[in-house]
């Protein structure tokens, strides 16, 4: 994603008129008030770098059209600018995703957003990006950094949000888009429900986790007919072959490394080369340490491969491998646990062995506490059990206030108290109830 979108003046067109009809120039330079020569002349100075030479009238005229036909004062807005870049965004990611390279027109909500932004510059002397360049530079650093006049209602939450990172959005870019539009993760769910529906509760239950399970330990398949190994799946061919075809696409041969593919050592989860270095999804500092000691695994690529679409990598497999790592560590000290009881209520369900002793645990994973603190939800189950929220030791590495902001968001927004820790001190407190 590091071609560059045209300079301030072509989004500004791009914004006012339908640049895919024939003959807009045309109309573009009635409107302008000058010749098609002349609007030919000043595309071609912006494509030189020469863009000042542009009449500052011609800016105005065009500003005007653009205020007047497609930005109303309403939605002016630095916020709207933000939300409108983040969107695009992701909308191109999934363009490149799907076929491996950027298509032009780019999306409708990043033209928006790049509009929006050269309006704002204008009307309040500001410097934010108007092409994808550099869009692309400044939201790899905190949005605070390079927006500090955003003011949304979730500014707070959001402020810190990277969008864009080693070569791709970020999952921090999905929640963002996801808080004011379509709930990504939310959707993926409702999905694996609709199959669940379906089955008796038994079935469903042992559907869903088997479903799960597969998601976490094959983001990347060698064919379809991989799923149908699995008993369970094999049971409910039609909801699975379904779940598939949402859950996951083909793996371009333009991700391949002299015919294989390379996976992180940790997730799974195909990785990238960015700057000659091996980079993964998965924020695990043990996935960048087995990556530059060791490099990635290789595996041998096939036309009919699969790999899972970038929500569902991020919101479901990477996770899920701190939730089945933490259940395979319970089940190691001795304990029983299910994972995912009641499709999904609780992420895991510990209970002692000889005593009437239980714990009702979800994992959680994300980046931001107050995030986490604003998202979670009260459990409205396992009262008898011991509950808590377990978040990988590394968060807590890389963020030594987490549980104090978690905390501290709860009590701010009047929630009720929850019980947050690292996983090594849950292991700890089970060895020691032993």
């Amino acid at each position: 994603m590091a071609e560059a979108m045209a300079a301030s003046f072509t989004a500004l067109l791009n914004a006012v008129f339908d640049t895919s009809r024939h003959g807009w120039k045309t109309r573009a330079a009635k409107e302008l008030g000058i010749s098609r020569p002349r609007l030919d002349r000043y595309l071609a100075w912006e494509a030189e770098g020469d863009i000042d030479a542009i009449p500052a009238e011609i800016w105005d005229r065009l500003q005007r059209l653009n205020v007047s036909s497609q930005t109303p004062a309403a939605v002016m807005s630095v916020e709207s600018m933000v939300r409108e870049l983040a969107r695009g965004l992701v909308e191109l990611q999934e363009k490149v995703d799907e076929i491996g390279h950027i298509l032009a027109p780019y999306p409708l909500p990043l033209r928006r957003g790049f509009n929006l932004a050269a309006l704002l510059n204008i009307e309040l002397g500001k410097f934010y990006p108007v092409n994808l360049i550099e869009f692309l530079v400044a939201c790899q650093q905190p949005l605070y950094q390079w927006c500090p006049d955003y003011d949304g209602a979730d500014a707070e939450e959001f402020g810190a949000v990277v969008l864009f990172e080693s070569g791709s959005i970020t999952e921090d870019c999905l929640r963002f888009v996801s808080a004011s539009s379509v709930d990504e993760e939310h959707r993926y769910y409702e999905t694996v429900m609709a199959a669940c529906s379906t089955m008796a509760p038994a079935d469903a239950q042992a559907f869903y986790v088997a479903w799960r399970r597969t998601v976490i330990d094959s983001p990347t398949v060698a064919s379809r007919s991989v799923f149908l190994l699995d008993p369970v799946l094999r049971r409910h061919p039609a909801d699975t072959i379904e779940l598939v075809n949402q859950f996951y696409r083909p793996l371009l041969p333009i991700h391949c490394v002299d015919g294989k593919v390379p996976i992180c050592p940790v997730s799974k989860v195909r990785v990238t080369r960015v700057n000659g270095v091996w980079t993964s999804e998965s924020r695990d500092p043990l996935a960048r340490q087995l990556l530059e000691q060791h490099g990635p695994q290789m595996l041998d690529y096939g036309p009919d491969m699969l790999e899972l679409k970038r929500p569902a990598r991020l919101f479901w497999a990477l996770p899920g491998v701190t939730e089945v790592q933490l259940y395979e560590d319970v089940l190691a000290l001795g304990y029983d646990a299910e994972l995912w009881p009641q499709m999904d209520a609780v992420d895991l369900l510990i209970h002692h062995p000889t005593r009437p002793q239980h714990w009702a645990v979800d994992v959680k994973v994300h980046r931001s506490a107050i995030g986490l603190a604003r998202s979670f939800k009260e459990y409205k189950a396992f009262k008898r059990h011991r509950l808590a929220i377990v978040v990988p030791d590394y968060l807590l590495e890389i963020n030594r206030r987490y549980i104090e902001q978690f905390t501290r968001a709860r009590r701010s927004g009047l929630r009720t108290e929850a019980r947050i820790l690292p996983g090594s001190d849950l292991l700890a407190e089970l060895r020691e109830a032993l």
